[in-house]
């Protein structure tokens, strides 16, 4: 997702960037992340919203349902995440950069087994799965 099409002062975005490096994080990864958060601390604040799917046809979503949204966008980002992590182990061959890439596909399995416990979403499943070939020769 882009979001080149919102207006962010360049300031605070300069800041945000800045302050995400600090923690060792890309902007991206920190912007994903204060987006979720955003969404899971105002989930039962938000109104219904109601979608005009037809001029006949109008369904509410309720509370629940924007929760459920946060769930599912945090499950296709994890397994984005890790399945690009996957990629670049098959062709990185340089053994510290291997390192550093089982790291963080490390970190990224035990955030994804947290979203595992919470939504027991099957793609996720099969992608925590992908990554026993890569974790157990460096586990046993």
């Amino acid at each position: 997702m882009c979001i080149a099409h919102y207006y962010i002062p360049l300031a605070l975005r300069d800041e945000f960037k800045n302050f995400a490096y600090r923690l060792c994080k890309s902007a991206s990864e920190a912007l994903i992340q204060a987006m979720e958060e955003f969404m899971e601390r105002h989930a039962q604040e938000a109104q219904p919203i109601v979608i005009n799917y037809n001029q006949y046809n109008l369904t509410n979503i309720k509370i629940d349902n924007i929760i459920n949204l946060t769930n599912k966008a945090k499950v296709k980002n994890i397994i984005q995440e890790i399945e690009h992590l996957l990629n670049l182990l098959e062709r990185v061959k340089d053994e510290e950069s291997r390192k550093e890439f089982y790291h963080k596909l490390m970190k990224k399995l035990e955030k994804a087994g947290k979203i595992y416990q919470e939504t027991r979403d099957e793609e996720l499943a099969e992608a925590i799965e992908k990554c026993k070939k890569y974790v157990e020769p460096i586990l046993f």
